[in-house]
């Protein structure tokens, strides 16, 4: 912003946004079918799909829709066949001679329409804090700026219990008699998440306890920055209760993750025993 030099002090208004995307619309090309998704005390979205097409660039959908409240925020991605979600490349707007209704045009570069499962229009709720007063002249030298950077790789086997946050695995804590500490609903279970531990060891799986999760390419593990996880992630995040092994295809691998705690990095299921619920998984944890 440019305050000019006469101005000493701003009120500010910042948004923040707490949660994570949630899907309010889903529109199915092959079908030609739409769901509207909703939940209680929702305002009107009025989300329309008015089509879709293949483009020279990509796959394409134009969406009317309302005028948005300032307190949500909106993205429109893409899912294709196999769960990948693309984001959208190339957006175009204008509003329409009805009054408040606009029309949004987004084209998805990489992936045509024979591809796409779905288009999801997203929204999350921002909000807003202002700072009155704020002086615009540092009173001293500012801190320089911290990057964002992957800690030192991590190869973890592990029998129960891991903690992504820090990499540590442990031991269950005890058990009340009779009950089966890997039944996944057990006040052992609970205690596991109290005490910040994200995943488990099982038989056919990671036995996911309270992360979020985005599935990734095998290839992104040592290309992509620790930005482009953090956008991967909000892009494409889902709550599984089990990562099972690769699929045949070979993918499935890689996914960026993030802790109920906050924490956010690469994880990549490596191996599985037969035998016993034993789990090898390799670590990038994103820091400052």
């Amino acid at each position: 912003f440019n305050w000019g030099k006469t101005r000493k002090e701003a009120d500010i208004r910042v948004g923040v946004a707490t949660a994570p995307w949630r899907v309010v619309l889903r529109h199915m090309p092959a079908t030609h079918q739409t769901v509207h998704p909703t939940e209680p005390r929702d305002p009107r979205w009025g989300f329309q799909v008015h089509g879709t097409a293949d483009t020279m660039d990509g796959a394409q959908v134009t969406l009317v829709m309302g005028q948005l409240d300032p307190d949500w925020r909106m993205q429109v991605v893409a899912a294709d066949l196999t769960g990948k979600v693309w984001p959208a490349r190339m957006v175009t707007g204008s509003g329409t001679p009805g009054g408040d209704d606009q029309i949004q045009t987004c084209v998805f570069t990489g992936i045509q329409l024979a591809s796409v499962k779905e288009f999801r229009v997203e929204v999350r709720r921002v909000h807003w804090v202002e700072f009155r007063g704020v002086r615009l002249q540092a009173s001293g030298k500012l801190p320089e700026a911290q990057m964002l950077r992957f800690a030192e790789g991590q190869v973890i086997t592990f029998d129960e219990l891991i903690d992504l946050d820090s990499g540590r695995a442990t031991d269950y804590p005890p058990a009340d008699p009779g009950e089966n500490p890997l039944a996944g609903v057990g006040e052992t279970v609970l205690r596991a998440r109290e005490m910040g531990f994200d995943a488990a060891a099982g038989l056919d799986g990671l036995q996911i306890l309270q992360t979020q999760f985005a599935l990734l390419d095998d290839a992104d593990w040592g290309r992509l920055d620790p930005y482009e996880v953090i956008d991967r992630l909000h892009r494409g995040r889902f709550a599984p209760r089990i990562l099972k092994p690769a699929r045949a295809d070979g993918t499935g691998r890689v996914y960026a993750f993030e802790t109920r705690d906050g924490g956010m990095g690469m994880l990549r299921l490596k191996t599985l025993s037969d035998t016993a619920p034993r789990v090898t998984i390799e670590l990038r944890r994103i820091e400052r």
